[in-house]
């Protein structure tokens, strides 16, 4: 229901603790489809949900920090909706 953009509001923050376990839980179809899922939300519900977003890019971050997208151990569904979630929100300060 989460690639079909169904209630966001509802699945993201039962999501979001699973993406922190695991970056790249493979939920159906591949590692990271979860997380691909999750990132191609609206922009709005993103902007909507602060607390939801700071979420988020904490998961980014920890999945930057193992190297896996660079090394390429990720779908390029995955690398790209990171890069178009990145673009569309704005990646935030370090």
């Amino acid at each position: 229901m989460l690639g079909q953009k169904f209630y966001p509001e509802t699945l993201i923050p039962l999501a979001l603790p699973l993406l922190e376990a695991d970056p790249l839980l493979e939920a159906d179809r591949f590692p990271g489809d979860l997380l691909s899922s999750a990132l191609s939300q609206t922009t709005e519900f993103w902007t909507a949900s602060p607390e939801l977003l700071t979420q988020m890019w904490d998961v980014l971050r920890r999945l930057e920090t193992t190297g896996a997208v660079e090394a390429s151990e990720v779908d390029d569904l995955v690398s790209d909706t990171i890069s178009d979630f990145n673009v569309r929100l704005g990646q935030p300060s370090r």
